[in-house]
């Protein structure tokens, strides 16, 4: 009988009783759960429009070859490099460039990440708790960004994959376990500039594992070294788009500056997710968890775990040193946008739900009668999900569109925000498309000039877009609709409101974003 037969039989001897049927009623709303999020995110993923992040990545891959989205990343289309958008060029190719198609593989790759956790925390304990981790990593953070047309997700299932090499490596550190380290932390910044933090993160990792070990990895190291090297190649490119990015992050209200609030709000998301359902019981978890164990014996985690007791530390060690450094994340990330970026946002930390979950897993672990406690929250989240599902299913209106469909006749639809000029002109039928006008005011201040930059920084990428100035364009038209988005950064709306030249209200929308307006205006000669 092999050793690693006889600790599973060890463990299951420990086990409470009916934590077996435990173990297969969770495999089993894992299941259903995770047909349920595949479900929601299929159709959300087929008929949500596109928002302007999304816009802008479509927009490049529809470039006609590789060398034409290198160029235009290379002059201010989008900031991140060409990878992905020449894999959306290669898919829509073979599949269509509808919606789903677009959006199809974030939402692979977040299955991809529950998978992995699921692995990882199966590694060491009973299969509830690694079928809790696994739903966890797929509902906290990642499903917003699973369903869009961006890199996220993808760089999440590379440090996912880094982190399964990783894992359990040993000290004499297999070729292979090498090279996946290295090509999938190398294809993270390939996806994304911000993922050079991941193989910090990593080293970070190791670094804290030979401390506590004393054990030297040379392979690991070497793998470490190899996306550093590949980051320096994209050191050029970098510096081209940096120079196009400096406008924004300069503003007075530049909205992802890095501040204490946007880091809480950030881990916030992360522990907790969008469903608010779940607050109470995760609080319940944290609170019951911390108590067990300093007033619990630890024979509950022992029993909960899937080998003999004090069997294979190196284990444990792995596991909680990587779950510290993917929670610890946002912070890397809000140190590096305070030291060199200025920019920091959720999606560029989203590896963190990986540890957040692993996290969960283990303090449930650790409560008395820890796998009916997993098995609770897995069909509570079945149960969010099936009504996630049910409101997926109804059919998706954009009220932004349903309102500019109210400008009768053939005037001009002028829009003076970025961000929906870019996903009205993407989003409207040709009839509509073809009236709608995106003005700029050179001079007038903007506590926000990012969208508005972005929209000109595609004029010269894209010859039919209809963009020009407030001054150039009332000359020719007195008569016309607005659209506003009821912004402070919508400048020309702000015109228009204090020369009092609006005369009427069309009417209005409201959505997740905020009020619309139409109004039609008529200038004075």
């Amino acid at each position: 009988m092999s050793i690693q037969h006889d600790r599973r039989l060890h463990a299951i001897a420990e086990a409470p009783p009916g934590s077996r049927f435990a173990g297969r009623l969770a495999v089993g709303l894992l299941a259903l759960f995770a047909l349920l999020y595949l479900f929601t995110g299929l159709r959300v993923s087929a008929t949500r429009p596109l928002w302007m992040d999304e816009v802008l990545a479509v927009w490049t891959s529809r470039f006609a070859s590789p060398a034409e989205i290198w160029h235009a990343v290379a002059h201010g289309a989008e900031f991140s490099p060409p990878t992905y958008h020449i894999l959306l060029h290669g898919l829509t190719a073979l599949a269509g460039g509808s919606w789903l198609v677009m959006r199809l593989p974030g939402l692979l790759a977040a299955l991809g990440c529950g998978a992995a956790v699921f692995v990882l925390v199966r590694r060491r304990f009973a299969v509830a708790f690694a079928a809790l981790a696994a739903a966890l990593t797929l509902e906290l953070a990642l499903y917003n960004f699973a369903v869009q047309a961006r890199p996220y997700l993808l760089v999440t299932f590379c440090l996912a994959l880094a982190l399964l090499a990783w894992d359990r490596a040993g000290q004499t550190v297999a070729v292979w376990r090498a090279c996946l380290i290295a090509a999938a932390l190398s294809l993270a910044i390939a996806l994304h500039f911000y993922a050079a933090l991941l193989t910090g993160v990593l080293a970070g990792m190791e670094a804290l594992r030979l401390l506590a070990s004393r054990q030297w990895r040379p392979r690991i190291w070497v793998a470490l070294a190899v996306p550093v090297l590949s980051l320096a190649a994209w050191v050029p490119l970098m510096r081209q788009i940096l120079r196009y990015n400096a406008g924004d992050t300069g503003a007075a209200h530049y909205f992802a500056r890095p501040s204490l609030g946007l880091l809480l709000s950030s881990y916030g998301d992360l522990m907790l997710g969008p469903n608010d359902a779940l607050l109470i019981g995760f609080a319940f978890i944290m609170a019951a968890a911390l108590l067990a164990r300093h007033f619990v014996p630890r024979r509950w985690e022992r029993a909960a775990a899937d080998t003999a007791p004090g069997a294979d530390a190196d284990r444990d060690l792995d596991f909680d040193v990587a779950t510290a450094c993917t929670v610890a994340l946002p912070l890397v990330v809000f140190a590096a946008s305070l030291l060199v970026t200025r920019t920091f946002n959720e999606r560029y930390a989203l590896g963190a739900a990986l540890g957040v979950a692993m996290l969960y897993a283990r303090l449930v672990a650790r409560m008395p009668g820890g796998p009916w406690v997993a098995c609770g929250l897995l069909a509570t989240s079945c149960v969010l999900w099936g009504i996630h599902a049910r409101k997926a299913a109804a059919p998706s209106v954009n009220p932004d569109l349903a309102l500019i469909e109210r400008a009768s006749g053939d005037l001009p639809i002028v829009v003076g925000e970025g961000l929906h000029f870019l996903q009205l002109d993407e989003l409207a039928p040709p009839d509509l498309r073809r009236r709608l006008v995106f003005l700029s005011m050179p001079g007038a201040p903007s506590s926000d000039p990012t969208d508005a930059h972005q929209v000109e920084r595609w004029a010269p990428l894209r010859a039919d877009l209809p963009i020009t100035t407030l001054d150039r364009f009332v000359a020719n038209h007195p008569s016309f609709y607005l659209f506003s988005s009821a912004e402070q950064k919508d400048t020309v709306t702000n015109h228009f409101l204090a020369t009092g030249e609006i005369s009427g209200v069309v009417g209005n929308a409201i959505a997740d974003g905020g009020e619309s307006w139409l109004f039609s205006v008529h200038v004075r000669r």
